[in-house]
């Protein structure tokens, strides 16, 4: 892995990553926070963020889990794979453009998942049968929605596997607080400056060498996602006017006013994208990054600046995910969790 230059709100060194915090603008105690697509299983870099925030037990540490996705967009979402290359499917194919929260999950799936995982580790992991039991108890006690599922499944992953002492939150939400809805509707209201310099940055970077892992955006642009409420499809919503329109493959037409987004946020389908933390940053004093995250912070951080003239949270980058150390080809985390490593 090639060692990465970082910016100054970059921190590769707890310490110095700790005398940068502040009190969140909203108000509170100390918050820092570690986002991620709720998931069935975490990849090494990611369990390298949450190994991260385990130790910040001073900080306010706080897993964010992104339930705000559409369910394909990521296989780990809906599918458990294994190392002998069996999966095992929580939600059938045909919800992948749904948000996880919006996807029903009742005991009797969480049941079959248990009983495949119980099967697989018959042969492959045998003596991992009362931490298996403890992981399908603990989804089975929050079955209603694959989100709510998933987050007792991961939650117990991150205590018992990583010994993380920390609350957790879903981005659903947060998209309920006061603080949210005021950033998110000031980014609506300056979009055409929000637009200009978010290209603008990224042109930049990637005219500097660095892949800031997000495209420049269209001209009608929104940082806003509406859930349809009669197929459940995600769709992005875009300028038409004064107006956000999206239209769905159903067939239906949505539009809300730009103006107040009241009616839009009423709903309670609506998501941000990418801009999400900058949407959530008046709430948290700082962010441990990951791999990816940490670029296209880069990006947002400019659109703070120039358009509010607000400095980005500190964002503390794992060594492992910097260059001087290396997660991959290490366990995923309920690997690690069944085979007690």
């Amino acid at each position: 892995m090639t060692t990465v230059s970082l910016p100054p709100s970059v921190h590769a060194d707890l310490t110095s990553f700790c005398a940068a915090l502040r009190p969140p603008a909203a108000g509170g105690p100390v918050r820092v926070y570690c986002g991620h697509q709720i998931q069935a299983d975490y990849p090494a870099s990611v369990v390298a963020k949450l190994a991260a925030l385990a130790g910040l037990a001073e900080a306010g540490p706080v897993a964010l889990w992104l339930d705000t996705d559409r369910a394909g967009s990521q296989r780990a979402m809906t599918t458990i794979t294994l190392p002998d290359g069996t999966r095992i499917p929580w939600v059938p194919h045909r919800v992948r453009d749904a948000e996880s929260r919006f996807i029903p999950l009742g005991i009797d799936r969480v049941a079959g998942i248990a009983d495949a995982l119980r099967e697989w580790a018959r042969v492959q992991a045998p003596g991992a049968r009362s931490r298996l039991d403890a992981l399908v108890a603990a989804a089975a006690s929050a079955p209603q929605t694959l989100s709510s599922a998933l987050r007792a499944w991961s939650m117990h992953l991150v205590r018992a596997g990583l010994g993380l002492a920390a609350g957790d939150v879903m981005v659903s939400d947060l998209l309920d607080r006061p603080a949210v809805r005021a950033r998110v509707q000031d980014l609506v209201d300056s979009i055409e400056d929000v637009v200009a310099v978010f290209n603008e940055t990224v042109e930049s970077l990637v005219a500097g060498g660095l892949d800031p892992a997000v495209r420049p955006v269209a001209p009608d642009y929104l940082p806003l996602h509406y859930s349809c409420p009669v197929d459940g499809s995600r769709r992005r919503l875009s300028r038409r006017g004064r107006d956000a329109e999206a239209e769905c493959g159903c067939g239906a037409v949505y539009r809300f006013s730009l103006g107040d987004l009241d009616a839009l946020f009423a709903t309670r389908r609506w998501s941000t994208d990418v801009t999400l933390p900058l949407a959530i940053e008046p709430l948290y004093s700082g962010v441990v990054a990951g791999k990816t995250s940490w670029r296209y912070g880069l990006v947002l951080g400019a659109v703070g600046r120039r358009v509010w003239q607000s400095e980005p949270l500190p964002s503390f980058l794992p060594p492992a995910l910097t260059g001087d150390g290396d997660a991959a080809g290490e366990t995923t985390l309920l690997l690690r969790y069944l085979g007690d490593r």
